[in-house]
């Protein structure tokens, strides 16, 4: 682990609350209170999931303060729902061990066109994107946007032009926006936003 991300403070949801914290920190809050599970959210896809995730722990995820958020315990799971993060379809978050009773009701409530929570891992119900991410309440943690969005392929001009107001009214940058491609030696089409 490089001292870039030892001296990294990431938004850390415990105790009700955000705050920006170190991996130090953050691993002292988990055994203070037990075993307890700490969720990894990649802040540029959308996506919740466990810290040892052979995806986000490839060479080519961002790993840094700007791109990723931590959570400790039942209550955190709660809050990246609510944020609008879904499960991560490589190390399947919802296969932890009380995953669906911590998870169900929060995903009704956010989700209540669903006819069980379960369906929450239908992709074809409740696609990837991160838009859906509630970046007002991440923004006051982060120095920076995360180094790209993945939103779904076929937008449309109106589409980005919306995506682009929204963070100019966070005060931020935006970073490149795109979608998942495997033909793309980066995994990522870039859309042209003016």
């Amino acid at each position: 682990m490089s001292i870039e991300t030892l001296q990294a403070r990431y938004p850390v949801f415990t105790d009700g609350e955000f705050k920006n914290r170190t991996l130090r920190e953050t691993v002292s809050l988990r055994k203070e209170k037990k075993p307890i599970s700490i969720w990894s959210a990649r802040l540029s896809t959308g996506i919740f999931g466990l810290t040892n995730c052979r995806s986000g722990n490839s060479p080519h995820a961002p790993k840094g303060e700007s791109e990723v958020a931590l959570g400790l315990g039942d209550e955190a799971l709660h809050e990246f729902i609510k944020l609008g993060f879904l499960p991560c379809p490589v190390c399947h978050p919802e296969n932890v061990s009380g995953f669906w009773d911590a998870a169900s009701d929060s995903i009704l409530r956010y989700y209540p066109n669903l006819s069980n929570p379960t369906k929450f891992l239908d992709r074809s119900v409740i696609p990837f994107d991160s838009r859906r991410v509630n970046w007002e309440k991440l923004a006051p943690f982060l120095s920076n946007m995360p180094n790209r969005l993945y939103v779904p392929a076929g937008l449309d001009d109106r589409d980005l032009g919306v995506i682009k107001a929204r963070f100019t009214r966070l005060g931020f940058d935006l970073p490149p926006v795109g979608f998942y491609d495997t033909n793309s030696p980066t995994r990522f089409t870039e859309y042209n936003i003016a």
